[in-house]
C-alpha cells in the first residue's frame, strides 16, 4: 500500500509524544513493505529513515487568511498531499485537525476518492482535552477544539492509539517518579498529596516529577512554576521538579497522569524499563497497564490510594508484539442527478456591476441554471435602464424594501431546488457551483454548501470560512459570506433573510440555520468573488453601527444559551477586546483610512 502519515509533532526531536509514536509507526510500515511518506514540517536527524520518505508541508498560501493557525496549516497539508498522486492511506491525528482540509475536500469535492482518510483519536493532545484545555479562553482555541471535532466525525475511519511494549531490565526501587506534562488536570497535586503521607512512613523517599510544562497557570504562565512556589517546606526538600525524560531507566515506580501528549508511549517507556507503572483508573495509561501488566490501577484523585500502590507489589508485564494494520473502505459510488439552481441576484443602483455577475453566472460550469435579478427600487437611471434591457432572466421589480426583502422576493419567484443568493457588484468563480450541487445531492444531512471568499477591488486575499463553531460563531463571523448553495427547503423553514436587519443578514442566517438544526460545511475551493469598492454596503456603516448590529445580533442569539454556555461567550469577548481582535477586513481598511 502506499500510505502517508501527516503529524506536525514530528517535527519535534523528542524521545516521547506523539510525533515519536507516528515515526515508530511509519518505520514498521516499511519495514512490512509498505510505500510510507511522512508530512510534516520538519524531520529531525533522528528520524530519518532510508525507507521512509519525508515529504516537507507545502508552504502557506500568502495570499489567504484564517480564524484558525490549525485551518491554516490543513490546507498546507491538502496541498501537499495532492502531490503524491494516488494513496491507499492517509492518518491524521485528530489533535490539531491537520486532516481538516483533506477530509472537506474528499467529502465535498469528490478528491482522494480512492483514499482511506483516517483520523487517530490522541484525547489528551487535542486543544479541547490537552494543554490548551486549561489556558485562558480564546476565540481560536475555540475554533481549532470545532476543527479536531469535525475530523473525528468526518474522517473515513476513526481509530484509538496502539502501543506495543517489550520490557527488558528488572525493577528497583531508587525513587518514585511522576512522569507526564505540567497541567491542572494532570492529578499533579493528588501525587503530591501522596508524596505527604509517604514521606511521614518513609522519610528517606525522594520524588521527581519529570515532564513538559505547560503556560495553564490562571495566568495563562507556567504551571511547573505555580507548583513549585506552593509546595510546602518539607515536600520542597524532598520533590524535584524536572523535564521531560530522557532515554535514561526512570526508576521502580512510575506514576502516570489521567492523560496527557505523552500518555500512552510514556506509558509503554516505563513499563519497557522494568519500572512498576501506578495510573489512574479510566486514564490512557491505565489501558496500557492493564493490556500489558505490570502496574497497579488506582482510583483517581485518592492520594491515600496512591501511597499505598506506590509500594504495594505489581504483576509481571507481559511482552507484547506491536499490531500494524491500516483500515480501508471501499469507494462508495452513488449516481447525483443535477437539479435546478436559481441563481437570486438583488439589484440596487449597481447597474454598471451587473454584466459581470451574469457572465460569471453563466461561465460558472453548471447547465442547470435559472437566474433571478430583483430590482429593488433603483433610482439610478443607468440601472433602471439595464434591468429593462435583461432577457433570459426571471425579472423582478418592487419599492424599495432593503436587501433582504429583495434577496425573499427573489427566493419566492425562483423554481429551483438550491438557490445560490448573488449580489449585483459580486460574481460566481467557475468550478463551484458543480461540485457543491453534487456535494448536497450526496450528503443530504447538509442544508448548504460555501466556498472559500476572494476579496477583490480595494481588497486582493481570500478568506477561508471555517463553518459554524458553535457558540462562538455567535459572536465572531466565522461563516462564509452571503453567496452559497442552498437547499431551498431549508431557507424557508427559517423564512429567509431577516427584513428588519439593515445588515449582518448572512450571519444572521446561518445563526438561525444552525439553531434550526441545518448542517452547512465549506468546500476548500472559491465560491464567491466579493468586490469591495468605494460604494459597497460595508463602507456605508459607520463603527457605531456595526457595534449595534453586533449587540442587536448577540441579543436576538446570545438570549437564547443557557448559562453555562453564556460565559464561554463572556470570556471570549473579554479575551477579543484585550487583543483588539478584528476579522473584518472592510472594517481593517476603514480604519487604516481614518488613520
Amino acid at each position: 500500500m502506499r500510505l502517508a502519515l501527516s503529524c506536525r509533532d514530528l517535527a519535534a526531536d523528542r524521545f516521547l509524544g506523539d510525533g515519536a509514536r507516528v515515526f515508530a509507526r511509519a518505520r514498521a510500515a516499511a519495514e512490512a513493505g509498505h510505500r510510507v511518506f511522512l508530512v510534516a514540517e520538519k524531520l529531525p536527524p533522528s528520524r530519518k529513515d532510508d525507507r521512509v520518505a519525508w515529504v516537507p508541508t507545502a508552504p502557506a498560501r500568502p495570499d489567504h487568511r484564517y480564524f484558525a493557525e490549525a485551518h491554516r496549516y490543513a490546507d498546507r497539508v491538502l496541498d501537499t498531499l495532492r502531490t503524491l498522486g494516488d494513496l491507499d492511506v492517509v492518518e491524521f491525528l485528530d489533535a490539531g485537525a491537520e486532516g481538516l482540509s483533506t477530509i472537506r475536500a474528499k467529502r465535498l469535492l469528490g478528491e482522494f476518492g480512492g483514499t482511506t482518510l483516517t483520523v487517530v483519536r490522541c484525547p489528551w493532545s487535542t486543544a479541547g482535552g490537552g494543554p490548551a484545555a486549561h489556558r485562558p479562553l480564546t476565540a481560536e482555541h475555540q475554533f481549532t477544539v470545532f476543527a479536531e471535532r469535525y475530523c473525528a466525525e468526518h474522517a473515513d475511519v476513526t481509530t484509538a492509539v496502539t502501543t506495543s511494549v517489550t520490557p527488558t531490565a528488572s525493577r528497583t526501587r531508587p525513587a518514585v517518579w511522576r512522569l507526564g506534562a505540567y497541567r491542572p488536570d494532570a492529578g499533579i497535586e493528588t501525587f503530591l498529596d501522596a508524596a505527604a503521607l509517604v514521606l511521614d512512613a518513609h522519610p528517606g523517599t525522594r520524588f521527581e516529577l519529570r515532564g513538559e510544562d505547560t503556560p495553564t497557570d490562571p495566568l495563562g504562565r507556567s504551571y511547573r512554576d505555580h507548583l513549585r512556589r506552593g509546595l510546602p517546606a518539607h515536600l520542597s526538600r524532598a520533590v524535584t521538579f524536572g523535564g521531560p525524560p530522557g532515554d535514561e531507566p526512570p526508576g521502580a515506580r512510575c506514576v502516570l497522569p489521567a492523560g496527557d501528549t505523552e500518555c500512552p508511549s510514556t506509558a509503554a517507556f516505563a513499563l519497557a524499563r522494568g519500572s512498576t507503572v501506578v495510573a489512574p483508573k479510566g486514564s490512557t495509561a491505565a489501558d496500557v497497564v492493564e493490556r500489558h501488566g505490570g502496574g497497579i490501577v488506582v482510583a483517581p484523585d485518592d492520594p491515600a490510594a496512591l501511597a499505598e500502590a506506590l509500594f504495594a507489589d505489581a504483576p509481571e508485564c507481559a511482552e507484547s508484539r506491536p499490531v500494524l494494520h491500516f483500515p480501508q473502505v471501499e469507494p462508495v459510488a452513488t449516481a447525483v442527478e443535477p437539479g435546478l439552481v436559481s441563481v437570486v441576484i438583488p439589484l440596487f443602483d449597481q447597474g454598471r456591476f451587473l454584466d459581470g455577475a451574469l457572465a460569471s453566472v453563466r461561465a460558472a460550469g453548471y447547465a442547470d441554471v435559472e437566474i433571478v435579478v430583483v430590482d429593488d427600487g433603483s433610482t439610478d437611471a443607468g440601472t433602471v435602464a439595464a434591468f429593462d434591457a435583461l432577457t433570459d432572466v426571471v425579472k423582478v421589480r418592487q419599492p424599495n424594501a432593503g436587501l433582504s426583502a429583495a434577496r425573499n422576493a427573489g427566493i419566492a419567484a425562483s423554481r429551483g431546488e438550491y438557490v445560490v443568493p448573488l449580489d449585483a457588484d459580486d460574481e460566481l468563480p467557475p468550478g463551484f457551483l458543480g461540485p457543491a450541487v453534487t456535494a448536497l445531492a450526496r450528503h443530504p444531512e447538509l442544508s448548504y454548501v460555501v466556498g472559500h471568499v476572494r476579496y477583490t477591488g480595494l481588497l486582493d486575499h481570500v478568506q477561508a470560512p471555517l463553518g459554524h463553531a458553535g457558540d462562538v460563531s455567535t459572536v465572531v463571523n466565522t461563516h462564509g459570506r452571503a453567496t452559497g448553495v442552498f437547499r431551498r427547503e431549508a431557507l424557508q423553514a427559517v423564512d429567509g433573510y431577516d427584513e428588519s436587519l439593515p445588515a449582518y443578514e448572512d450571519w444572521d442566517l446561518y445563526l438561525r440555520l444552525a439553531r434550526a438544526g441545518f448542517e452547512g460545511d465549506v468546500a476548500p475551493v472559491e465560491g464567491q468573488r466579493y468586490r469591495r469598492h468605494a460604494d459597497s454596503m460595508t463602507f456605508g456603516h459607520s463603527r457605531d453601527d456595526r457595534r449595534e448590529l453586533t449587540q442587536l445580533l448577540l441579543r436576538k442569539h446570545a438570549a437564547d444559551l443557557p448559562p453555562d454556555r453564556s460565559l464561554p461567550l463572556l470570556l471570549t469577548l473579554a479575551e477579543l477586546w484585550k487583543s483588539g481582535y478584528e476579522p473584518s477586513a472592510s472594517a481593517r481598511l476603514l480604519e487604516a483610512g481614518d488613520g
